[in-house]
């Protein structure tokens, strides 16, 4: 009977014992799978805040929409936060692209256009940044330090000095057609732009409808430079025709006489009797 009593309590022992060890596992499975959950949510998140994504996810004061952009803002209405970001004679521009998409750089190529003619027209000093990433690690930059007539590629380290020290910040990313939306963020605080196109038209559209906020004259400004452009154009192939045919004329004339006119040489030889 003793006997019996000590062997249901040792097997008593070893079930608590087994119990206990079961229920110390499924705390660290729990454990483990909440770190998990932690770490995907954050990587997610980190994610969609380089892809522009989160800026979607926090509750704007302000918001307009025209041709299918959105502007967004916070603290200050739209059109005040435009007034606040022009204000500064410099400004920096940034244009992100993927190291797959660097072939497609050109299709940069209308903004930044658009860009240097409106800003430049408006006395701004423009610094303009090439920024090429992976996976939206930064692997270099080339920049024209704001001189339009210099291009030098800066390591990625010296790409962010450059962007942090920017008075006023205009960033513009490459289309990617995952985004929910195209959009224009506004952070009149900082005197930061960013803005995340779907697709290359809203990349125009958006380039087209920050500007034209910001200048509201920007058509009859556009229409100065570009009636310049032609006028120069034009001065330039007036004066190409005419040496055309100043040359066209020349070489005519050597054609019909076909042989020099010997007393001519003659005459125009020096001799040791001329520096008698």
């Amino acid at each position: 009977m003793a006997r019996a009593l000590v062997t249901a309590q040792v097997q008593s022992v070893k079930e608590i014992n087994k119990k206990a060890e079961i229920k110390k596992w499924n705390k660290k499975i729990t454990t483990i799978v909440l770190v998990i959950l932690i770490l995907s949510i954050c990587a997610i998140f980190v994610y969609n805040f380089f892809q522009g994504k989160n800026f979607q996810r926090i509750k704007y004061d302000f918001s307009e929409s025209e041709l299918g952009v959105t502007f967004y803002s916070n603290e200050f209405s739209i059109a005040d936060s435009l007034n606040i970001i022009k204000q500064d004679k410099n400004i920096t521009l940034v244009f992100t692209i993927d190291e797959k998409d660097i072939n497609n750089l050109s299709d940069f190529s209308e903004s930044i256009s658009l860009f240097m003619y409106l800003f430049s027209a408006n006395d701004k000093k423009i610094t303009q940044i090439v920024n090429v990433s992976n996976k939206n690690s930064i692997l270099y930059c080339s920049t024209n330090y704001g001189d339009i007539y210099s291009n030098e590629d800066i390591s990625a380290q010296e790409c962010l000095s450059l962007i942090n020290s920017a008075d006023t910040l205009i960033v513009l990313k490459y289309p990617q057609s995952t985004l929910n939306e195209s959009a224009i963020y506004l952070n009149a605080s900082e005197k930061n732009v960013l803005i995340t196109p779907k697709s290359l038209e809203d990349l125009s559209i958006s380039t087209y409808l920050l500007l034209k906020s910001m200048y509201p004259n920007m058509e009859k400004t556009l229409e100065s430079i570009y009636k310049i452009r032609e006028s120069l154009t034009d001065e330039t192939s007036l004066i190409k025709s005419i040496d055309q045919n100043v040359a066209d004329q020349i070489d005519q004339t050597i054609t019909d006489d076909n042989t020099f006119d010997e007393t001519l040489f003659d005459q125009n030889t020096v001799t040791d009797s001329n520096l008698e």
